[in-house]
């Protein structure tokens, strides 16, 4: 068992450093990518040698102590956060809490960060692996130039989906068009479910983790054999949620850390290895193993804080209305 103090542990991954100010630097191509049920502390039983991929994304600006949406550890209503700048609840918020497939007819009311891209003249595509993600293209049919939903039949059937998804993301970025890519990785999250949030030696959640992380292997062989395209191109990856209390689940014990605790990589190929919440000092508060509420006046990194940063490093602005970060305040370097 890892208890919760080990968490901290993770720290040693990314170097202590002193805040610098400066804008992100203005990518062609960014790929915001989604690990469902990606517990953090799953870094502490793979090394570099397990998961060579995911350790690369934390050569970037990192953290293993982001949150998911302050009320909800559940798939749908945090991915409508992540495109959206916004948690579930309150009057600026996206208003989506459910995590079942959507109904006909079921959208969102508020805009996205593919608006802004489409507005730009940015190609926007999205990659899925669940079929409740029919609910982005019901909301932004016009502003989602490629979706793809290959809806999670059984456990066969995860990696023909991720590899979709990848083979999806390496489409267009072979385009050449600038790019916002939104992509969805099931594997960690069916395996937590089927077989519960296992950090021992070789478990199903483990081997999950290893199978996404082929997949990222696939997408850093694209970009190292084009250096123009390895310059360009941005990487930001997080997750809905952790998972494990109880044992197959991720939301039957509100607010256990191992439900709530997540990454938050940025990757850039010259971007230095830092640690997120030592660069933002002033503005994000690393909350140790708590839930802060959406009222904090220093809040932590969430999840939903990806919308408005990958719209700063398309060189765009915030999500009118947003409220995680939409000042796109979150320093990466």
């Amino acid at each position: 068992m890892i208890f919760p103090s080990a968490l901290f542990l993770l720290a040693a991954f990314l170097p202590q450093q002193d805040p610098t100010a400066a804008r992100p630097p203005k990518m062609d191509h960014v790929v915001v990518i989604s690990v469902d049920g990606l517990r953090s502390d799953a870094f502490l039983a793979l090394d570099k040698k397990a998961t060579p991929n995911f350790h690369r994304l934390m050569q970037g600006a990192s953290t293993f102590n982001a949150r998911p949406d302050p009320n909800y550890s559940v798939t749908l209503p945090n991915h409508a956060g992540m495109l959206t700048g916004r948690f579930a609840d309150g009057k600026e918020g996206h208003g989506w809490t459910k995590n079942n497939l959507p109904r006909k007819g079921d959208i969102l009311s508020c805009t996205s960060i593919f608006h802004l891209a489409r507005q730009a003249n940015i190609r926007t595509s999205l990659f899925a692996t669940k079929g409740k993600f029919i609910l982005f293209q019901n909301s932004w049919p016009k502003e989602i130039n490629t979706f793809q939903v290959g809806p999670y039949k059984d456990e066969a059937s995860v990696g023909p989906l991720q590899s979709m998804v990848t083979q999806g993301i390496l489409a267009q970025l072979r385009t050449t068009s600038r790019t916002l890519i939104f992509a969805h990785y099931l594997g960690p999250d069916v395996a937590g479910h089927r077989h519960g949030w296992n950090l021992t030696k070789d478990s199903k959640y483990l081997q999950s983790i290893q199978a996404v992380d082929a997949e990222l292997g696939l997408l850093f062989q694209e970009l190292d054999r084009n250096k123009d395209l390895l310059q360009k191109t941005a990487i930001l990856l997080t997750s809905d949620h952790g998972g494990g209390a109880p044992h197959k689940n991720h939301h039957g014990i509100p607010n256990m850390w191992v439900n709530l605790i997540i990454p938050f990589f940025v990757w850039t190929h010259s971007l230095p290895k830092q640690e997120l919440y030592v660069l933002n000092t002033q503005t994000r508060k690393d909350p140790s193993i708590g839930n802060p509420g959406p009222e904090v006046e220093v809040p932590p990194i969430r999840n939903s804080g990806v919308a408005n940063l990958a719209l700063a490093l398309l060189g765009l602005p915030p999500i009118s209305g947003s409220t995680v970060n939409p000042q796109q305040n979150l320093r990466i370097q």
